[in-house]
């Protein structure tokens, strides 16, 4: 029964850290995802603003892709 009960935890635990790479990896597709759409954004704009490019800037050091 103790056996069962350490599996149980272990498996649990497995599971965890299986999810926590996933989340991961999807964090990195929405960054590329991101870092995509904004200079598209940027490009579109006829007349892109310095907010704008601040804004994408302080973006881009926030989630840093390396």
């Amino acid at each position: 029964m103790l056996a069962f009960r350490y599996l149980t935890k272990v498996n649990s635990f497995l599971l965890l850290v299986h999810q926590i790479r996933q989340l991961k990896f999807l964090l990195i597709i929405g960054q590329a995802v991101i870092v995509g759409i904004v200079p598209a954004a940027i490009a579109i704009n006829d007349n892109p603003t310095r907010d704008v490019m601040l804004k994408y800037r302080t973006l881009f050091n926030i989630f840093p892709c390396y």
